[in-house]
C-alpha cells in the first residue's frame, strides 16, 4: 500500500514538472521551411523577382508565328533634287548663238550672227564708199549696233529692191566680224548672203 502511493506522489511530481516547464515554453504554429530574418534599422527589402514559367510546346505541335514589328521609316531630311525646266530661248526664230544688238558689244572681235529689228536705214551716196547704213535697235542718232553694206555689194540688190527700202522695219540677222565705231558696234562689208531676213 505504501509502494503505490509512493509511486502515485512520483507520477504526480513528473505532471506537475512538465505543466511547469510546459508554462514557460510559448507553443505556437511554426514553418520548419521558411526560417525568419529580421532586418537592420532603416534597410529595405529586397523584391523576390519570380521568373517566367517556360512553356515547353508538346511534341508534335506547331509552334504559332512570330509577327515581325512594322519598320518605320523616317521622312527624309531635305527636298528632292529636281532639275529646273529647261527656258525657252527668247527668239526661238533666229540663228543659235545670235546676239541681240546690245550684246554685241560684249563680243567684239568675234565672228558672229546680231539680230534684230532695223528701225532707221538710209543710203548716203555722197559719202565716200556709197554706204548704206542699217541700225538694229534703237533708230539713229541713239543707235547700238550698225550693218553696213558698201557701193560695190549694194549692187547685187535689184533696183526695186535696194537694202534701205527692203529692210526697213523687218528684223534681220546678220553675220561678220563685229567691231567698234564711235560709240556703238558694227558689222560691214555685208553682201546678200550675210543677211537673213526672220519672218
Amino acid at each position: 500500500m505504501r509502494d503505490v502511493s509512493s509511486k502515485r506522489l512520483s507520477i504526480a511530481a513528473v505532471l506537475g514538472a512538465m505543466f511547469i516547464l510546459a508554462g514557460c515554453v510559448s507553443v505556437g504554429p511554426t514553418s520548419t521551411n521558411a526560417p525568419s530574418f529580421s532586418l537592420a534599422p532603416g534597410a529595405t527589402p529586397t523584391p523576390v523577382v519570380t521568373p517566367a514559367p517556360v512553356i515547353t510546346p508538346e511534341p508534335g505541335a506547331t509552334p504559332a508565328p512570330i509577327t515581325p514589328e512594322p519598320v518605320v521609316t523616317a521622312p527624309p531630311t531635305t527636298a528632292p533634287v529636281t532639275e529646273p525646266p529647261t527656258a525657252e530661248p527668247a527668239h526661238p526664230d533666229w540663228p543659235p548663238g545670235a546676239y541681240e544688238p546690245r550684246q554685241a558689244k560684249d563680243h567684239v572681235g568675234e565672228t558672229a550672227t546680231v539680230c534684230g529689228k532695223v528701225n532707221s536705214a538710209n543710203w548716203v551716196f555722197a559719202e565716200k564708199g556709197h554706204p548704206t547704213w542699217l541700225q538694229l535697235g534703237p533708230a539713229y542718232p541713239n543707235h547700238r549696233f550698225s550693218a553696213i553694206i558698201w557701193g560695190e555689194q549694194r549692187r547685187a540688190w535689184p533696183l526695186n529692191g535696194k537694202p534701205d527700202v527692203v529692210y526697213l522695219n523687218r528684223v534681220i540677222c546678220v553675220t561678220g566680224l563685229i567691231e567698234t565705231y564711235n560709240t556703238w558696234t558694227q558689222i560691214q562689208n555685208l553682201s546678200k548672203a550675210d543677211i537673213q531676213v526672220i519672218p
